[in-house]
């Protein structure tokens, strides 16, 4: 199950839950594959679009998922490709259990309740 995901011209940050009999390498593996063989059926012709290996991170716990649900949802904006969080289109912000903060400080319970998308974040 997918919490949040960022798709960055050069990498992806991909937050999600694994379920009971899943294994990581596997599922990495399988995505990969999976998004390979889309591009090259739409360009028409053999790219490399993965490198070997991938990173990992466990999420141990609540504090844990939000330090880095923060990192990934942030990443955009430390790559000054957009000004605003909410602005990058290429990627879920929205994750379960996380609150969200609008520019005043106070507690959204959902990142729908600020004026703007981007007026909220992790």
């Amino acid at each position: 199950e997918t919490i949040c995901f960022v798709l960055m011209p050069d990498h992806l940050h991909w937050i999600f839950q694994l379920r009971p009999q899943q294994n990581l390498s596997a599922v990495i593996k399988l995505y990969k594959s999976m998004v390979t063989m889309s591009i090259r059926k739409r360009k028409g012709r053999k790219v490399v679009v993965w490198q070997s290996n991938f990173y990992d991170h466990q999420i141990r716990d609540e504090n844990d998922l939000i330090q880095q649900a923060r990192y990934v949802v942030a990443n955009p904006l430390r790559a000054k490709l957009v000004k605003h969080v909410g602005d990058y289109r290429f990627g879920i912000d929205l994750v379960v259990g996380v609150k969200f903060i609008s520019r005043d400080g106070r507690v959204l319970r959902d990142v729908q309740d600020a004026p703007s998308k981007r007026d909220a974040y992790v």
